[in-house]
């Protein structure tokens, strides 16, 4: 369900929500959010009311806050939402103290610059996540990844490019960022920006960098 859609159920901590996602719309349906008089005088949701504005860096952060606190929330997807906003730079990061998430989606993003949007995947059940649609993600990716303290076992990309991955040399640098996040037990990339080359290379740099037995998917 759109968060657009169930803004007031993640406000008041509706726990039958398991699957939500949020796009550009959905931020701005946020702007529009306005507290009734029960919302003004429950201290839960001082964070909330009493921001300047609905829709801003500071109450975005509070909106994290909620999303991070909802106890079956399995599965966040973000879609076209822009990781460099400095509105959502605290959000990020809110989300990740989620221990019912076990799955992200990030999906139609362009991801040349996304280490505070990854924070989301140190929450500690993440094990799942898919990249769709993304364009010029960096070749550090893998890298990015590592910072955070996550237990990946999975990591798909469909339909995406990458930044840096025209040489051999590059490929292999990408690859081995990749395999240092030694919890992965299957990549897939479908219909992503590598030619046939390309793709043996990074097969092979991934089997050999890895330090555990893991699957390698590539399909045009």
């Amino acid at each position: 369900m759109k968060l657009g859609l169930c803004l007031n159920r993640v406000i008041h901590q509706d726990d039958t929500l398991t699957n939500i996602i949020i796009t550009p719309a959905c931020l701005d349906a946020c702007s529009d959010w306005e507290p009734s008089q029960s919302d003004d005088e429950n201290e839960s949701l001082d964070g909330l009311t009493t921001t300047a504005r609905s829709g801003d860096r500071e109450w975005l952060c509070n909106l994290g806050v909620r999303l991070g606190k909802l106890t079956n929330l399995t599965h966040l997807t973000f879609d076209g939402l822009d990781p460099d906003s400095k509105d959502l730079e605290r959000f990020w990061g809110e989300i990740a103290v989620s221990t019912s998430l076990t799955d992200l989606y990030f999906i139609n993003m362009n991801l040349i610059s996304c280490e505070e949007m990854l924070a989301t995947a140190s929450a500690p059940n993440i094990t799942n996540i898919t990249f769709q649609r993304c364009s010029t993600i960096s070749n550090e990716i893998g890298y990015d990844l590592l910072q955070q303290d996550n237990h990946l076992t999975t990591l798909c990309f469909i339909e995406c490019s990458f930044n840096n991955t025209n040489t051999m040399k590059e490929i292999v640098n990408f690859a081995t960022e990749l395999a240092h996040l030694t919890s992965i037990r299957s990549f897939s990339f479908t219909s992503c920006s590598f030619d046939n080359v390309q793709s043996i290379c990074l097969v092979r740099c991934l089997n050999e960098e890895s330090v555990n037995i893991i699957d390698v998917h590539i399909s045009p």
